[in-house]
């Protein structure tokens, strides 16, 4: 019952308050660290963040579980659309963040990237870790983006699945009230484990 009222406000965040939601609920659910990348110059890479072994596998993914990467953490880098159900996540959106990659990997060059690759490399990254791309949205995407994204090594999040793990995150919600506070608390600043690399 709150999933789609939940979504319906997650659409209507300011994208910097979409991002640190993301953050939250990420370290609440998938990830053991998430940080969070400033608003522009960012490359196109919203987030990065780290799968501890002891976590549950991404999903929906191609990831099975953390013994695919050999008793090692796996590492994230993606990003993130505050979009209404009008707009839906094209191809173009997971290409873009596929020719992030390639700058990201060839080892930043900017401020920013920089300050993602330390802190990737603070978590215990290195040249031979695992890297995965994940992209999430407010809103939805388009039927062939599944099949894609698997295709290519992606995970991807719609508005849906992170509207169920705020409702997850909050198992006290009984009414309309809570539902807007639960939201605007994770939304508001970030909670343990999520950093803001302003």
């Amino acid at each position: 019952m709150w999933t789609p009222r939940i979504q319906a406000l997650l659409m209507r965040l300011p994208a910097r308050r979409f991002e640190v939601l993301l953050g939250n609920v990420f370290v609440g659910w998938e990830f053991d660290e998430i940080a969070v990348t400033p608003m522009s110059g960012d490359g196109g890479v919203d987030f990065v963040g780290r799968v501890g072994l002891g976590r549950r596998p991404l999903e929906p993914s191609a990831v099975t579980g953390a013994s695919l990467f050999g008793g090692r953490s796996a590492y994230v880098f993606g990003q993130a659309k505050r979009y209404s159900m009008a707009h839906p996540v094209e191809v173009n959106a997971i290409d873009a963040l596929l020719g992030a990659a390639v700058g990201f990997l060839r080892g930043g060059g900017t401020p920013v990237k920089n300050r993602m690759i330390r802190k990737l490399t603070e978590w215990g990254w290195n040249a031979s870790s695992p890297l995965m791309s994940a992209f999430a949205t407010s809103g939805w995407f388009r039927s062939s983006i599944p099949g894609y994204a698997h295709q290519q090594g992606f995970t991807i999040f719609d508005g849906e699945q992170l509207a169920q793990r705020v409702v997850r995150l909050t198992p006290s919600l009984r009414t309309w009230t809570e539902a807007q506070r639960a939201v605007t608390h994770l939304s508001s600043e970030p909670q343990d484990h999520v950093t803001l690399l302003e």
